[in-house]
């Protein structure tokens, strides 16, 4: 299921130069993020904005340079609590939409995801690609949270994440094991332990080496005065002791989360070093309007890529129209048109947040690509959130985001087409998948050389 914005080649010309992992530091998510985002990747596509009320259809188009024309669309089905059931996505062939994918998800007594199926529309069949369970403890805190791929109806990879509890619900330790298709069992990959230090919230990562677990990354967090992540210090494990190697600040708008800024400066050894930074902007609804990623060239910040939206609101003050467009050679240039429609006939019982009903998203573009695509997301609320690609058998490729507490609104990441150690991976299709606490988004997307 993609999700709109098929834009030109002009576009994937300006990405690919926007490299994620600005110098040589790989800007690197909080595991406590990652963990809260698993917890949601059951849900499919969800809209791109905070359009609230429950969506029927998202019709999305884009803009040939003198005309809209049909893209993708996306329609939606509820349960009586208001969840989620069905997500079915079309595309548009030039005459007709045709079946492109679809997401079936089920939730438990408490309306907590208990699963999520993926299929992709071939030769006339739904063929399963990806399935996604949860469990719970006895309070409702998710326990294992396992994906697994398919190939002809044959389990062909797979990831799962155990939480660990101390007595007040707080999250201690988190495994993360990926299956074996040789072996055909699941065989350890990672460890992160989470505590309290000195009033920062720090974050220990071990690999498994074969034998035991080896120190890899250590995060250490300050909050601000409101509670919200203020500055994150990434160390890495040089054999013996912890090195500085990065550090991220945010500011805020007023008292709100939503970032204004992002910072990332590298440690040279000495001192700290500009890197790149996200700056963002919000109309009066605190929907994104805009978003500026910069790379610090040694004396002055240069743009690299930026998006805009222009929203237009109904009686409701929903989203009925999203305009977005790409920074492209210092101006401005149209991609997509994104229109909603509503289904008012919805019946919402006995659930206490039916007043806000999730609205989430999750795309990228260009797709396909090479050799970097952007990776969309929006959160109906703040949460905390994940971001990982796999590849086709279910294998950890790339972690994009960790655990890292976000925004209401639209977030913004970049894939360059490299794995944990920053070499170039081979062509073909990769997933990328959100989590957060309450949903679990999935998609796909083709790499090209």
């Amino acid at each position: 299921m993609k999700r709109k914005l098929l834009i030109t080649v002009l576009l994937s010309l300006t990405v690919s130069s926007m490299i994620f992992a600005a110098n040589s530091v790989e800007r690197k998510i909080r595991p406590s993020e990652v963990l809260k985002n698993k917890i949601a990747e059951f849900q499919a596509e969800m809209p791109s904005v905070d359009v609230m009320g429950y969506v029927q259809e998202a019709l999305t188009e884009d803009w040939t340079g003198d005309a809209w024309v049909n893209s993708e669309l996306e329609q939606y089905s509820y349960d009586a609590h208001g969840n989620q059931t069905q997500i079915l996505s079309k595309s548009w062939d030039g005459s007709a939409w045709q079946n492109d994918g679809k997401a079936e998800i089920t939730y438990n007594s408490a309306n907590g995801i208990s699963s999520m199926k993926q299929y992709s529309y071939e030769s006339g069949s739904w063929v399963l690609f990806l399935e996604m369970l949860n469990t719970y403890n006895a309070q409702g805190l998710p326990v294992t949270m396992t994906s697994s791929s398919y190939d002809n109806g044959t389990m062909i990879g797979g990831s799962k994440t155990t939480v660990v509890y101390d007595g007040s619900g707080n999250t201690t330790e988190m495994y993360t094991e990926m299956w074996n298709p040789v072996t055909q069992a699941w065989g350890q990959m990672s460890k992160t332990t989470f505590s309290v230090e000195g009033g920062k919230e720090v974050e220990v990562v071990q690999m498994w080496n074969g034998a035991a677990y080896v120190n890899t990354e250590r995060y250490e967090t300050t909050n601000d005065a409101q509670g919200r992540q203020g500055v994150t210090t990434y160390f890495l494990w040089d054999g013996s002791a912890w090195q500085k190697s990065a550090r991220d600040t945010f500011t805020y708008d007023g008292t709100s989360q939503n970032w204004t800024l992002w910072l990332t400066e590298d440690w040279n050894g000495s001192q700290w070093v500009n890197s790149y930074k996200y700056e963002y902007s919000y109309d009066a609804h605190g929907n994104e309007s805009e978003y500026m990623y910069s790379t610090w060239d040694g004396t002055q910040w240069v743009v690299f890529i930026g998006t805009k939206s222009e929203y237009t609101y109904n009686d409701d003050n929903w989203v009925s129209v999203e305009i977005g467009y790409t920074w492209f050679l210092n101006s401005w240039l149209k991609v997509y048109r994104t229109t909603y429609t509503y289904d008012r006939n919805v019946e919402v019982t006995d659930r206490p947040d039916a007043q806000l009903p999730q609205a989430y998203a999750l795309g990228n573009y260009p797709n396909p690509f090479n050799p970097t695509t952007t990776i969309e997301f929006r959160l109906p609320s703040d949460q905390t959130v994940t971001l990982n690609v796999y590849n086709s058998n279910g294998v950890l490729i790339k972690s994009l985001v960790q655990n890292q507490r976000l925004s209401t609104g639209l977030h913004t990441m970049s894939w360059d087409g490299t794995n944990m150690l920053n070499q170039k991976v081979s062509s073909g299709v990769y997933l990328y998948r959100l989590v957060t606490p309450n949903q679990i988004l999935s998609q796909k997307c083709l790499l090209v050389k």
